[in-house]
């Protein structure tokens, strides 16, 4: 199951910085985030459309992870193993989203090319700890959602 996790979640991350990118192309970001980096109370539909296809993205990567643990195993898995193997592929996308994205390009190398704003959020690791903790409880969800889909197509 480990190997599974780390391929599908290397997948995943390869993944989730394409769509990082696209997002930020797009200017869908604005229209999430503020200035300071938070989320906007109300999105419009650009801002809706953006995170339904994080949505779709983040649930497809953590069922296709579980499709693919379902063929490499000898006897299908039940729901437990496929909610783990989720849960193990979402942390690892969550942890590369707070490393790598977060701090080493946003914090810490806070490229000009990104016009980011010199506001805590964009200059701090700690708003995105705080983000990285209630972030735990939305992958037990969709790790949740991703095994009985996963039971479903299997």
């Amino acid at each position: 199951m480990i190997d599974n996790i780390l391929y599908a979640g290397g997948i995943g991350c390869v993944l989730f910085t394409i769509w990082l990118i696209l997002f930020g192309l797009g200017g869908w970001v604005r229209h999430v985030r503020d200035k300071e980096g938070k989320f906007r109370k109300k999105w419009n539909w650009q801002g809706v459309l953006g995170m339904t296809v994080f949505a779709a993205f983040l649930l497809g990567v953590l069922v296709w992870g579980n499709l693919r643990l379902q063929m490499l195993s000898m006897e299908a898995p039940g729901f437990t193993l496929l909610f783990l193997n989720s849960f193990g592929i979402f942390f690892m996308i969550h942890l590369y989203d707070l490393i790598v994205i977060d701090y080493l390009l946003i914090v810490l190398w806070h490229p000009k090319l990104l016009n980011l704003p010199n506001t805590e959020y964009y200059t701090s690791i700690w708003p995105h700890i705080k983000g990285f903790a209630k972030g735990i409880p939305l992958g037990l969800v969709a790790s949740g959602i991703a095994a009985m889909l996963s039971l479903f197509f299997s």
